[in-house]
């Protein structure tokens, strides 16, 4: 890198982080408070978020950090991984004596704005001029809705850094090289970014590894089978390959996956109150058609009730496929429960969409597909941008959401031309492979619009600085001509 990228890099860096710092500042202490009272919810919170919530947490916390020193701090005290906000805004608390949301600003304002390092690291591989790739990070940086985690108190920023960082390291693993700082950079930046998602999102793994393992072992094999018809290059064609397959291999028992298809088994949601389980089949929560009563799972009953004609007959029991193997159908169905548990720890969100469906079924689940990409990449529609909420912060977030999804359109595209300029580019693909089925697979486990366009931020604004990129080809090549 050359003493000017590196410039540029410390430039950008320091723009948005004083842009994010003056942003939330305004934010709380001004456009809440002052501007917009009905929609505060307290010290710079904004109502009805989980960050009023976490703000009151780590508040608690940080006075246990003071009576019980740094060596009680843990990164998240929660069974579920989920209070990581808490403990981090505590210590946070802690550590500079104020109790006030602000002390998390510079915080937040780090992330984002070495998340905008990557993403334009990330663009710079694919074009030769920084103000294309600067362009590119317009959607990243200038959305509004990213307020919601850098400006409050939340996890998502963090979470989004650890999943760009894992797509750089998709570019870097491509990139033919002997070099031994190219190895450790490549393995280093994979193992990070997938350490750092997983321990904001501890499910979070278990997709990485799902959705890149594939990808892995298809590119090794034919890079592989390549260099053996060349006869040369093989090491710098499938090293990287080899030792990030080897690295998230290696990761693997983090994910406690046996967790998950034993949990799809016996569904042991104490949140869900009308989900019941007969045998290995889990009856999912209320729909149009009434559930059959049936008794809770006893392992030393499985086999009568394997064939009971009351399962037999229970239209919203699971259906195993057959033809896939028993783990990845207990996957699938945990992903069809994690889609119903939403609805039942969730049952008053207003922004839910197919909220008739319920998959029962690997089919179902294949069926939906369409309408998955459909939903993951377009949603918010239009019919929903200017519709009323149950409450006068969710229409202004509509409305917001609508303004982005507008840019997004156009940006999406410019994404048909970058599948022309990049159609040779292995990496382009990847990081489009990634991207896309990390979106689908939220799409199927997520219902609500408001949660799920949080989740996607990341990934999909990958995909709209390419499809910036290829405007800017598009433009320079038959535009100006």
């Amino acid at each position: 890198m050359d003493k000017e990228l590196k410039k540029s890099y410390l430039l950008i860096f320091g723009c948005v982080y004083a842009g994010v710092v003056l942003v939330s500042i305004v934010l709380q202490f001004l456009l809440l408070p002052k501007i917009l009272p009905h929609l505060h919810g307290g010290d710079g919170m904004l109502s009805g978020s989980d960050s009023v919530e976490f703000h009151r947490k780590a508040v608690l916390y940080a006075d246990k950090l003071e009576k019980k020193g740094w060596s009680s701090w843990r990164l998240d005290t929660g069974p579920k991984m989920s209070q990581q906000p808490v403990t981090i805004a505590g210590a946070i608390y802690f550590a500079t004596g104020i109790r006030e949301p602000w002390a998390v600003i510079p915080f937040n304002a780090f992330f984002h704005a070495a998340t905008s390092i990557l993403l334009m690291n990330i663009y710079m591989r694919f074009v030769s001029k920084a103000k294309i790739a600067l362009l590119a990070l317009g959607p990243f940086v200038l959305f509004p809705s990213a307020m919601a985690w850098y400006a409050q108190i939340h996890r998502d920023g963090i979470y989004i850094f650890g999943i760009v960082l894992f797509v750089l390291s998709l570019i870097l693993m491509l990139e033919k090289s002997c070099r031994k700082r190219d190895f450790i950079l490549s393995g280093l930046t994979c193992f990070t970014g997938a350490m750092i998602a997983w321990s904001m999102r501890q499910y979070s793994l278990l997709l990485v590894i799902g959705i890149a393992c594939p990808a892995f072992l298809f590119l090794l094999i034919y890079r592989f089978a390549y260099a053996l018809k060349l006869k040369r290059g093989l090491f710098e064609s499938t090293g990287k390959i080899f030792l990030n397959l080897f690295i998230i291999i290696a990761l693997f028992p983090l994910t406690d996956a046996g967790h998950f298809s034993g949990w799809a088994s016996n569904v042991k949601m104490e949140n869900m109150k009308n989900v019941k389980v007969i045998e290995d089949k889990a009856i999912l929560p209320k729909s149009e058609k009434p559930l059959i009563p049936g008794k809770e799972f006893s392992p030393q009953k499985d086999d009568k009730l394997a064939d009971s004609p009351e399962v037999e007959k229970d239209p919203n029991a699971w259906q195993k496929s057959g033809f896939l193997p028993s783990k990845l159908d207990s996957v699938i169905k945990y992903a069809s429960v994690r889609r119903d548990m939403f609805y039942e720890i969730h049952p008053v969100a207003d922004s839910y969409l197919d909220r008739n469906v319920h998959f029962r079924s690997a089919l179902d689940v294949f069926f939906y597909t369409p309408r998955a990409i459909q939903v993951g990449w377009l949603a918010p529609f239009p019919s929903m941008w200017f519709s009323s909420g149950k409450n006068l912060a969710s229409e202004k977030q509509r409305l917001i959401s609508g303004a982005e999804m507008a840019i997004a359109y156009l940006c999406l595209v410019g994404l048909i031309y970058s599948f022309y300029c990049f159609r040779k580019n292995s990496a382009f693909w990847l990081v489009f492979y990634f991207c896309i089925s990390m979106t689908y697979i939220f799409t199927i486990t997520i219902p609500n619009i408001g949660s799920l366009y949080r989740m996607r931020y990341g990934c999909f604004t990958i995909v709209l600085g390419f499809g910036i990129l290829g405007a800017a080809k598009f433009f320079k090549r038959f535009v100006r001509k």
